[in-house]
């Protein structure tokens, strides 16, 4: 990749992540010094992949900037493995949030979805 940027690098990190490369997805995220909302999305749909609820975890833990993807995200990831209560808990969570533009997140439908 000629120019490296952070759409480029995202592109990199769904495609690596989507073939099960987790070691050079990790390396590129580590590398990266602009992330946005899509890049630590990708790493906790890279992990989730995988089934590595734990390490989604992390990553969602870290992430300065979670939106309602994120959410959406983790609250599925515990959902495949039948870890309901952990994905409400997480949901009623939701409420009391806020994004890096300081406003709440709102949840909807599709947030609820994988509980149900």
């Amino acid at each position: 990749m000629p120019r490296k940027d952070v759409v480029g690098n995202n592109a990199m990190i769904s495609a690596l992540g989507y073939h099960g490369f987790v070691k050079d997805v990790q390396s590129l995220f580590h590398s990266m010094r602009e992330k946005n909302s899509v890049t630590w999305n990708s790493m906790i749909s890279c992990y989730s992949k995988i089934g590595d609820v734990k390490s989604a975890q992390l990553v969602f833990d870290h992430n300065p900037i979670k939106d309602m993807v994120s959410w959406n995200a983790m609250m599925h990831d515990y959902c495949k493995p039948g870890q309901l209560s952990v994905a409400e808990a997480l949901f009623n969570r939701i409420g009391d949030m806020k994004n890096s533009n300081d406003r709440f997140i709102n949840s909807n439908g599709i947030t609820m979805s994988p509980i149900i």
